[in-house]
């Protein structure tokens, strides 16, 4: 997916969020460090007419979080932030697993949960997500879930062996354990991707394994964006996305960086803003589950 124009000021408020967020600057109390967010603002403003448009959002979106953790010396903007959300979404997590755990219908149920979690994305929305109102989408949710997409995703898992799983945002992890627990307990040979570097509140190795997340199961892309843009990823990563007999790709920047690619992906998110919406073809806020537009079943490996 192509970075649209109404992409623009979005990426301008991420700078700004994200230098607050480095700066420990609560709302309403800007006056300490005005100088520094005007002097962010004012480079973003620059970087803005040349950005090129036809690579993806988190592609162009990284140069300008490169520039706040550069002007700010903060590294990982949201550090904090994302320690508080997985351990607010860790308090959450045995009922998470018990509403899995009793429902008829496990797997439609852990993909839903997962679905939910996308909600924490400090990135397309504010920061202020309230991890613990997040399972009330589940019954009050505007959904989307493709039934021919549930169909296929079963018998890929069950004909398939090898599962690649791309995670999101950290918090968000925790909701994609009992859909990742799931695949494992069924034999099939499962990794959990994640980011190699801090670039918004996505997760990282660091995130995962402090959401419960077996470290045996986690790969990282190698990449420094915010999604999966394959050229930048690292050699390990881009073999087994090449061979993987089912892609799970959470949340929007995933959408954004894979939408293009062909394979077996299946895309899992919220929509949150109105370019992603769009693509996705649904009003914003809807909550999907679909195969990729270039979805295409790969010869699946022999099992064992």
């Amino acid at each position: 997916m192509r970075t649209k124009v109404d992409c623009l000021p979005c990426i301008l408020r991420q700078a700004i969020r994200a230098a607050r967020a480095a700066l420990k600057i609560s709302e309403g109390d800007l006056e300490s460090h005005e100088h520094t967010i005007r002097a962010i603002v004012n480079r973003v403003s620059m970087l803005i007419p040349g950005m090129d448009l036809s690579k993806t959002p988190p592609e162009v979106a990284a140069e300008v979080y490169d520039l706040v953790s550069y002007m700010t010396g903060v590294k990982d903007p949201y550090a904090e932030v994302k320690e508080e959300h997985i351990r607010k979404a860790l308090e959450l997590y045995d009922k998470i697993n018990d509403i899995v755990s009793n429902s008829d219908d496990k797997l439609r149920m852990a993909i839903k949960v997962a679905i939910i979690g996308n909600a924490i994305d400090l990135g397309a929305i504010s920061d202020n997500v309230e991890v613990s109102e997040i399972l009330s989408e589940l019954y009050k949710g505007n959904w989307s879930f493709s039934e021919e997409a549930f169909e296929t995703f079963k018998a890929n898992l069950e004909e398939g062996n090898t599962v690649l799983y791309i995670a999101d945002n950290a918090g968000e992890t925790v909701f994609d354990r009992p859909l990742l627990e799931l695949i494992r307990d069924m034999g099939k040979k499962v990794r959990y991707a994640v980011r190699s570097f801090s670039i918004v509140n996505d997760a990282t190795k660091e995130d995962a394994l402090r959401s419960g997340i077996p470290e045996e199961l986690i790969i990282e892309t190698g990449s420094k964006f915010a999604g999966v843009v394959l050229r930048d990823c690292s050699e390990k990563f881009r073999r087994l996305f090449r061979n993987a007999d089912l892609i799970i790709a959470k949340g929007q920047g995933n959408f954004e960086t894979l939408s293009n690619e062909e394979g077996p992906i299946f895309f899992l998110l919220k929509a949150k803003c109105s370019p992603v919406a769009t693509a996705l073809g649904v009003p914003l806020g809807t909550l999907v589950f679909k195969t990729s537009p270039k979805f295409s079943r790969r010869k699946i490996s022999l099992k064992g």
